[in-house]
């Protein structure tokens, strides 16, 4: 049977998960809703990378030109604060500035202080749409952070030239670890309820992209910086978005986590109004899933190329990952999980092990789902226990990982004058 109006539970490439021949006991990774169980429909067959080389000529033709721009203003801002000799203090005051309900310190250099009045939600922002895709987030907070770690972040790693930059920024294998948790971090500070009402969203979005001119300011004039491709640029922040928006709802769905149409809508905007934040130009942000998604494969097949730094990016992802299961074992859940969700292709470019097969781990959600799911009263309980549960186990494991210290980009200016090392020089 199928469910109007909401996404089919399979794979990123067309498969559908493991076992949906039974989905009705299976039900999905964590996939009932309303208290019934839905046998999921195939999508149609999404091409695999390499069969999607080709991208059409106007498309190549924009993300050319999108390559070769940074971010104007946030880049002109960095430059200018990074001459002052107060830069310590302005960045201790930044690192002050949570949410956007406090105050901006009076220290602030009136050009910082512009910044942060003017670049907030643009004015097309749907609040309304923005609190549907946080409140969906929240009920979903475990398949979200399944398929953030599992599906979006190993897809930007193959990224080659992108994520170049990402392990140039950090020298050590526990630098490299924090940065991934940090990643995590901002992802759920944007998806908090309430986060663009005064909560974290706004001002943790603006001080990501500040970090960014940061990392595009250190690189200017490297022997490994084109003059005419800057580092974090157009196309590069477009494939995040990607990244983490469709990326995030195909790998959710081939979970079995029902995602109706609106929900996907909503989610779609909530990473495009932050994507707009983050210094993306508007006539690059994609309106619809279908543009969003047509998007990030072409962008993908552009950039993605085996790399050492991807592969050690994705090592470093899977041990992070292994440390915090119960059980030792349960470390081959997630490359199974990553090579379901990128194929074969993207899991060779970034050496994936093989992990366990998808039909095990299928059966492992399973069984924990009868562990836990039995007396439950309602869907409406369950999600929220699970909401709740999500979001606990998140908060706990951000704050462990990041050993009680506040994300980087929270003092984005600390390394603006900080020489910009080549991935060669740290091996």
């Amino acid at each position: 049977m199928r469910l109007a109006g909401h996404w089919p539970a399979t794979g990123a490439r067309g498969r559908a998960w493991p076992g949906s021949s039974n989905f009705r006991e299976v039900g999905g990774l964590f996939g009932w809703s309303g208290g019934c169980y839905v046998r999921p429909v195939p999508k149609p067959e999404r091409k695999p990378l390499q069969s999607a080389r080709r991208v059409d000529r106007r498309t190549a033709s924009a993300l050319d030109r999108a390559r070769r721009r940074g971010d104007a203003r946030a880049d002109a801002l960095i430059t200018k604060l990074a001459r002052d000799p107060r830069r310590r203090a302005i960045d201790q005051l930044l690192g002050e500035v949570r949410d956007s309900a406090t105050p901006l310190p009076a220290g602030l250099p009136p050009a910082l202080r512009s910044f942060l009045e003017e670049e907030a939600l643009p004015a097309w922002a749907d609040r309304a749409r923005l609190l549907r895709a946080q409140r969906f987030a929240e009920r979903n907070a475990m398949a979200i952070a399944a398929a953030l770690f599992c599906a979006a972040l190993p897809s930007a790693f193959t990224g080659a030239k992108g994520v170049a930059v990402l392990y140039t920024t950090g020298r050590l294998e526990h630098d490299l670890d924090t940065r991934v948790n940090e990643t995590g971090r901002f992802v759920f500070d944007v998806l908090m309820p309430g986060g663009f009402e005064g909560g974290t969203a706004v001002r943790a979005t603006q001080k990501v992209r500040l970090l960014h001119a940061v990392v595009r300011h250190r690189a200017a004039g490297g022997a490994k910086t084109p003059p005419d491709e800057p580092p974090i640029n157009q196309e590069d922040l477009l494939g995040t978005l990607t990244c983490f928006s469709v990326v995030v709802l195909d790998a959710m769905t081939a979970m079995g986590t029902l995602v109706s149409p609106t929900e996907a809508s909503d989610y779609l905007h909530l990473w495009v109004v932050v994507g707009a934040m983050l210094g993306i130009e508007p006539a690059l942000l994609p309106s619809t899933i279908s543009a969003a998604r047509t998007l990030g494969d072409a962008v993908a097949a552009r950039r993605s190329a085996s790399s050492r730094e991807g592969r050690e990016l994705a090592r470093v992802l899977l041990a992070g990952i292994e440390r915090h299961l119960p059980a030792r074992g349960l470390g081959l859940v997630a490359p199974g999980l990553m090579r379901f969700f990128l194929g074969e292709e993207k899991a060779a470019i970034l050496g994936l092990p093989q992990g366990l097969s998808m039909t095990n781990v299928a059966r492992l959600f399973a069984k924990g789902r009868a562990l836990v799911s039995p007396g439950t009263p309602g869907a409406g309980i369950r999600h929220a226990f699970e909401g709740w549960l999500g979001r606990t186990l998140l908060e706990v494991t951000m704050a462990h990982k990041l050993d009680g210290r506040a994300p980087s980009y929270q003092q984005p200016l600390a390394r603006a004058t900080c020489p910009f090392r080549s991935s060669q020089t740290q091996r």
